[in-house]
Protein backbone atom coordinates (compact mmCIF):
# COMPACT_ATOMS: atom_id res chain seq x y z
CA UNK A 1 0.00 0.00 0.00
CA UNK A 2 1.53 3.46 -1.07
CA UNK A 3 2.38 5.49 1.73
CA UNK A 4 0.16 8.27 2.76
CA UNK A 5 1.00 11.72 2.74
CA UNK A 6 -2.19 13.17 4.35
CA UNK A 7 -5.90 12.33 5.88
CA UNK A 8 -7.31 12.04 2.38
CA UNK A 9 -4.61 9.27 1.59
CA UNK A 10 -5.79 7.35 4.91
CA UNK A 11 -9.78 8.17 3.84
CA UNK A 12 -9.06 6.83 0.51
CA UNK A 13 -7.32 3.81 1.89
CA UNK A 14 -10.11 2.93 4.23
CA UNK A 15 -13.29 3.19 1.82
CA UNK A 16 -15.37 0.34 4.19
CA UNK A 17 -14.75 2.88 6.83
CA UNK A 18 -16.71 6.17 7.70
CA UNK A 19 -13.78 8.27 8.59
CA UNK A 20 -15.06 12.03 6.84
CA UNK A 21 -17.37 12.68 9.61
CA UNK A 22 -17.92 15.07 12.36
CA UNK A 23 -16.20 14.86 15.88
CA UNK A 24 -19.42 13.67 17.30
CA UNK A 25 -19.22 10.60 15.35
CA UNK A 26 -15.21 9.80 16.04
CA UNK A 27 -14.70 6.08 17.54
CA UNK A 28 -11.38 4.30 18.27
CA UNK A 29 -10.16 3.60 14.82
CA UNK A 30 -9.80 8.06 14.11
CA UNK A 31 -7.22 7.58 17.36
CA UNK A 32 -5.50 4.75 15.93
CA UNK A 33 -4.96 6.50 12.27
CA UNK A 34 -4.62 9.69 13.79
CA UNK A 35 -1.49 7.97 16.17
CA UNK A 36 -3.04 9.05 19.40
CA UNK A 37 -3.49 7.36 22.22
CA UNK A 38 -4.44 8.39 26.08
CA UNK A 39 -1.94 7.90 29.02
CA UNK A 40 -3.02 7.57 32.93
CA UNK A 41 -0.58 9.66 35.10
CA UNK A 42 -3.17 9.39 38.06
CA UNK A 43 -1.34 9.32 41.09
CA UNK A 44 -1.39 7.39 44.29
CA UNK A 45 -4.42 8.75 46.56
CA UNK A 46 -3.11 11.92 49.12
CA UNK A 47 -4.03 11.68 52.89
CA UNK A 48 -7.05 14.22 52.95
CA UNK A 49 -4.84 15.82 56.46
CA UNK A 50 -1.80 16.58 54.66
CA UNK A 51 -3.53 18.58 51.78
CA UNK A 52 -5.40 20.30 54.27
CA UNK A 53 -3.02 21.41 56.22
CA UNK A 54 -1.43 22.62 53.38
CA UNK A 55 -4.21 24.49 51.45
CA UNK A 56 -4.97 26.58 55.46
CA UNK A 57 -1.51 27.62 55.08
CA UNK A 58 -1.84 29.36 51.74
CA UNK A 59 -5.04 31.11 52.37
CA UNK A 60 -7.76 32.28 55.34
CA UNK A 61 -10.39 29.90 56.03
CA UNK A 62 -13.20 31.93 54.92
CA UNK A 63 -11.63 31.53 51.47
CA UNK A 64 -11.32 28.15 51.64
CA UNK A 65 -14.77 27.68 52.63
CA UNK A 66 -16.26 29.48 49.78
CA UNK A 67 -13.65 27.19 47.41
CA UNK A 68 -14.81 24.35 49.05
CA UNK A 69 -18.90 25.12 48.93
CA UNK A 70 -17.83 25.88 44.77
CA UNK A 71 -16.35 22.64 44.35
CA UNK A 72 -19.10 20.92 46.15
CA UNK A 73 -21.59 22.25 43.61
CA UNK A 74 -19.31 21.23 40.98
CA UNK A 75 -19.29 17.51 42.07
CA UNK A 76 -22.79 17.24 43.23
CA UNK A 77 -25.12 19.96 41.40
CA UNK A 78 -26.66 20.94 37.71
CA UNK A 79 -24.68 24.25 37.70
CA UNK A 80 -21.38 22.72 36.62
CA UNK A 81 -20.16 25.59 34.14
CA UNK A 82 -20.79 28.23 36.60
CA UNK A 83 -18.83 26.29 39.46
CA UNK A 84 -15.95 26.08 36.93
CA UNK A 85 -16.28 29.64 35.79
CA UNK A 86 -15.59 30.85 39.95
CA UNK A 87 -12.67 28.20 40.68
CA UNK A 88 -10.51 28.91 37.51
CA UNK A 89 -11.30 32.60 36.63
CA UNK A 90 -12.99 34.31 39.09
CA UNK A 91 -11.29 36.12 42.54
CA UNK A 92 -8.10 36.45 40.57
CA UNK A 93 -7.93 33.16 38.95
CA UNK A 94 -5.75 32.10 35.79
CA UNK A 95 -7.72 31.61 33.13
CA UNK A 96 -10.58 34.17 31.23
CA UNK A 97 -13.95 33.02 30.20
CA UNK A 98 -14.26 33.16 26.20
CA UNK A 99 -17.11 31.52 25.46
CA UNK A 100 -19.58 28.58 25.89
CA UNK A 101 -18.26 26.66 22.57
CA UNK A 102 -14.81 26.15 20.61
CA UNK A 103 -14.45 25.16 16.89
CA UNK A 104 -12.61 22.00 15.12
CA UNK A 105 -11.40 22.36 11.39
CA UNK A 106 -10.67 20.03 8.89
CA UNK A 107 -9.44 22.12 5.90
CA UNK A 108 -11.03 25.35 5.14
CA UNK A 109 -14.24 23.46 3.97
CA UNK A 110 -15.13 21.72 7.50
CA UNK A 111 -15.69 23.69 10.56
CA UNK A 112 -17.66 21.88 13.91
CA UNK A 113 -18.71 23.73 17.01
CA UNK A 114 -17.88 21.79 20.10
CA UNK A 115 -19.06 21.25 23.41
CA UNK A 116 -17.40 22.79 26.11
CA UNK A 117 -16.75 26.38 27.77
CA UNK A 118 -13.21 27.30 25.99
CA UNK A 119 -11.15 30.01 28.68
CA UNK A 120 -7.93 31.82 27.87
CA UNK A 121 -4.53 32.25 29.86
CA UNK A 122 -5.34 35.71 31.58
CA UNK A 123 -1.39 36.73 31.90
CA UNK A 124 -0.82 35.60 28.48
CA UNK A 125 -3.04 38.52 26.93
CA UNK A 126 -4.25 36.63 24.39
CA UNK A 127 -7.76 35.86 23.46
CA UNK A 128 -7.07 32.23 21.91
CA UNK A 129 -8.57 29.25 24.55
CA UNK A 130 -6.38 27.08 26.31
CA UNK A 131 -8.48 25.33 28.76
CA UNK A 132 -11.72 23.77 27.96
CA UNK A 133 -14.63 21.95 30.31
CA UNK A 134 -16.31 19.03 29.24
CA UNK A 135 -19.07 17.38 30.52
CA UNK A 136 -19.82 13.64 29.43
CA UNK A 137 -24.00 13.91 29.61
CA UNK A 138 -24.09 17.12 27.00
CA UNK A 139 -21.35 15.39 24.88
CA UNK A 140 -24.24 12.61 25.17
CA UNK A 141 -27.09 14.53 24.03
CA UNK A 142 -24.97 16.18 21.13
CA UNK A 143 -24.53 12.27 20.06
CA UNK A 144 -28.09 11.37 20.12
CA UNK A 145 -28.82 14.67 17.94
CA UNK A 146 -26.80 13.25 14.92
CA UNK A 147 -29.49 10.49 14.30
CA UNK A 148 -32.60 12.34 14.49
CA UNK A 149 -35.82 9.79 15.04
CA UNK A 150 -38.09 9.64 11.55
CA UNK A 151 -40.56 11.98 11.24
CA UNK A 152 -43.27 12.67 11.69
CA UNK A 153 -42.60 10.83 14.83
CA UNK A 154 -44.99 8.00 15.07
CA UNK A 155 -43.86 4.07 16.41
CA UNK A 156 -41.65 3.24 14.19
CA UNK A 157 -40.15 0.51 16.18
CA UNK A 158 -37.28 -0.73 13.27
CA UNK A 159 -35.98 2.96 13.03
CA UNK A 160 -35.68 3.26 16.66
CA UNK A 161 -33.89 0.16 16.71
CA UNK A 162 -31.75 1.15 14.05
CA UNK A 163 -30.84 4.43 15.44
CA UNK A 164 -29.50 2.82 18.99
CA UNK A 165 -27.26 0.56 17.84
CA UNK A 166 -25.84 3.43 15.52
CA UNK A 167 -25.47 5.52 18.95
CA UNK A 168 -24.36 2.02 20.56
CA UNK A 169 -21.33 2.38 18.08
CA UNK A 170 -20.70 5.63 19.37
CA UNK A 171 -19.89 5.02 22.94
CA UNK A 172 -16.76 4.75 23.83
CA UNK A 173 -15.51 1.45 25.37
CA UNK A 174 -13.71 3.77 28.05
CA UNK A 175 -15.76 7.03 28.94
CA UNK A 176 -12.84 8.46 29.85
CA UNK A 177 -11.31 7.67 26.48
CA UNK A 178 -13.57 9.59 24.18
CA UNK A 179 -12.79 10.86 20.60
CA UNK A 180 -14.66 13.79 20.96
CA UNK A 181 -11.82 15.15 24.19
CA UNK A 182 -9.10 14.89 21.26
CA UNK A 183 -11.28 17.03 19.00
CA UNK A 184 -11.88 19.58 21.83
CA UNK A 185 -7.86 19.73 22.10
CA UNK A 186 -7.43 19.97 18.66
CA UNK A 187 -9.36 22.60 18.42
CA UNK A 188 -7.60 24.59 21.05
CA UNK A 189 -4.58 24.55 19.57
CA UNK A 190 -6.08 25.78 16.03
CA UNK A 191 -7.43 28.70 17.71
CA UNK A 192 -3.90 29.22 19.20
CA UNK A 193 -2.17 28.95 15.68
CA UNK A 194 -5.31 31.19 14.54
CA UNK A 195 -5.46 34.04 16.83
CA UNK A 196 -5.02 37.22 15.10
CA UNK A 197 -3.60 38.91 18.12
CA UNK A 198 -0.47 37.09 18.18
CA UNK A 199 2.71 38.58 17.20
CA UNK A 200 4.11 34.96 15.80
CA UNK A 201 2.55 34.79 12.07
CA UNK A 202 4.90 31.79 11.20
CA UNK A 203 5.76 29.43 13.90
CA UNK A 204 9.00 27.51 14.03
CA UNK A 205 8.74 23.21 13.46
CA UNK A 206 9.37 22.24 16.74
CA UNK A 207 6.76 24.92 18.30
CA UNK A 208 4.21 23.37 20.25
CA UNK A 209 0.61 24.04 21.40
CA UNK A 210 -0.21 23.73 25.19
CA UNK A 211 -3.47 22.50 25.28
CA UNK A 212 -5.76 21.16 28.78
CA UNK A 213 -9.16 20.44 29.30
CA UNK A 214 -10.98 18.99 32.27
CA UNK A 215 -13.83 16.02 32.17
CA UNK A 216 -16.72 15.85 34.25
CA UNK A 217 -19.38 13.12 34.76
CA UNK A 218 -22.87 14.40 35.92
CA UNK A 219 -23.70 10.94 37.54
CA UNK A 220 -19.53 10.53 39.24
CA UNK A 221 -19.34 13.02 42.07
CA UNK A 222 -16.17 11.30 43.22
CA UNK A 223 -13.53 12.25 40.70
CA UNK A 224 -13.02 13.91 37.65
CA UNK A 225 -10.40 14.06 34.99
CA UNK A 226 -7.88 16.57 34.07
CA UNK A 227 -6.25 15.95 30.33
CA UNK A 228 -2.74 17.62 29.36
CA UNK A 229 -1.83 17.87 25.83
CA UNK A 230 1.55 19.11 24.08
CA UNK A 231 0.73 19.29 20.54
CA UNK A 232 3.33 19.63 18.13
CA UNK A 233 3.25 21.52 14.93
CA UNK A 234 3.63 18.26 12.89
CA UNK A 235 0.38 16.95 14.46
CA UNK A 236 -1.47 19.85 14.05
CA UNK A 237 -0.64 20.32 10.45
CA UNK A 238 -2.48 16.88 9.20
CA UNK A 239 -5.74 19.02 9.55
CA UNK A 240 -4.93 21.52 7.47
CA UNK A 241 -5.79 23.95 9.52
CA UNK A 242 -5.14 27.13 9.47
CA UNK A 243 -3.78 27.83 6.18
CA UNK A 244 -0.46 29.23 7.38
CA UNK A 245 1.09 26.51 8.55
CA UNK A 246 3.38 25.10 7.17
CA UNK A 247 3.31 21.09 7.29
CA UNK A 248 6.61 19.37 7.98
CA UNK A 249 7.82 16.37 6.38
CA UNK A 250 6.65 13.44 7.59
CA UNK A 251 3.97 15.22 9.61
CA UNK A 252 1.33 12.16 9.42
CA UNK A 253 3.56 9.87 11.24
CA UNK A 254 3.68 12.25 14.31
CA UNK A 255 2.32 10.86 17.19
CA UNK A 256 0.14 12.56 20.16
CA UNK A 257 0.03 11.64 23.67
CA UNK A 258 -2.65 12.90 26.22
CA UNK A 259 -1.92 12.90 29.53
CA UNK A 260 -4.87 12.23 31.91
CA UNK A 261 -4.86 12.67 35.44
CA UNK A 262 -7.39 11.27 38.25
CA UNK A 263 -8.75 13.79 40.32
CA UNK A 264 -10.75 13.35 43.57
CA UNK A 265 -13.72 16.02 44.43
CA UNK A 266 -12.65 15.48 47.88
CA UNK A 267 -11.34 17.07 50.07
CA UNK A 268 -13.64 19.91 48.97
CA UNK A 269 -11.21 22.55 50.25
CA UNK A 270 -8.05 21.84 48.04
CA UNK A 271 -9.73 20.89 44.57
CA UNK A 272 -9.49 24.57 43.34
CA UNK A 273 -5.28 24.35 44.34
CA UNK A 274 -5.10 21.14 42.67
CA UNK A 275 -7.10 21.60 39.68
CA UNK A 276 -5.01 24.89 39.41
CA UNK A 277 -1.53 23.61 39.75
CA UNK A 278 -1.96 21.17 37.19
CA UNK A 279 -3.13 24.03 34.67
CA UNK A 280 -0.25 26.02 35.59
CA UNK A 281 1.97 22.48 34.97
CA UNK A 282 0.89 22.63 31.64
CA UNK A 283 1.91 26.02 30.86
CA UNK A 284 5.11 26.30 33.11
CA UNK A 285 7.58 26.53 30.40
CA UNK A 286 5.88 29.56 28.76
CA UNK A 287 7.32 32.24 31.25
CA UNK A 288 10.98 30.80 30.85
CA UNK A 289 10.10 30.82 27.18
CA UNK A 290 9.07 34.35 27.25
CA UNK A 291 12.22 35.48 29.55
CA UNK A 292 15.06 33.27 26.80
CA UNK A 293 13.19 35.54 23.82
CA UNK A 294 13.51 38.60 25.33
CA UNK A 295 17.68 37.54 26.63
CA UNK A 296 18.45 36.57 22.79
CA UNK A 297 16.94 39.84 21.45
CA UNK A 298 18.65 41.67 24.30
CA UNK A 299 22.02 40.03 23.15
CA UNK A 300 21.47 40.58 19.54
CA UNK A 301 20.97 44.09 20.20
CA UNK A 302 24.09 44.66 22.10
CA UNK A 303 25.83 42.63 19.57
CA UNK A 304 24.84 44.78 16.58
CA UNK A 305 25.84 47.82 18.90
CA UNK A 306 29.40 46.40 19.67
CA UNK A 307 29.75 45.65 15.62
CA UNK A 308 28.49 49.31 14.91
CA UNK A 309 30.85 50.71 17.85
CA UNK A 310 34.11 48.37 16.05
CA UNK A 311 32.95 49.75 12.42
CA UNK A 312 33.33 53.71 13.52
CA UNK A 313 36.08 53.22 15.65
CA UNK A 314 37.80 51.61 11.91
CA UNK A 315 36.32 54.02 9.90
CA UNK A 316 38.02 57.02 12.08
CA UNK A 317 41.72 54.96 12.22
CA UNK A 318 41.38 54.87 8.27
CA UNK A 319 40.30 58.69 7.96
CA UNK A 320 43.79 59.65 10.68
CA UNK A 321 46.07 57.60 8.96
CA UNK A 322 46.30 55.30 11.26
CA UNK A 323 46.94 51.40 10.78
CA UNK A 324 44.17 49.16 10.35
CA UNK A 325 44.78 46.03 12.72
CA UNK A 326 43.25 42.95 12.22
CA UNK A 327 42.58 41.96 16.11
CA UNK A 328 39.73 45.12 15.76
CA UNK A 329 38.10 42.76 13.09
CA UNK A 330 35.55 40.71 13.70
CA UNK A 331 34.40 37.71 11.40
CA UNK A 332 31.13 36.79 11.23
Amino acid sequence: MKEAKSIHDIIRQHPRERLLVQPLEWIQLHLELLKCSFIDESAEKISETSETSTSESSGSKKTIDRDARTAERLATSDMKNAAIKKLVSEDGGPLRFQRPFGYFCFGKKHEYRLHGAVFSMRSSGSLAPVFAFLQRGMIRIQREGVFQPPRPRRSNPPAEMLRKMRLKQLEPEDQWRDPYILAVLIGLAQSQADDKGSPQTRFRQNHVFKTCAVYVDEENSEFLYFYNAQISLAFLSKFEYPQTLNKPTGALSSELSIRMKKLAFKPYSTLKSRLLAETQACYKDDDNEGQNEEQRSTEKRATLQDSGANSQQSHAEKQSGAPCRRDNLEIR
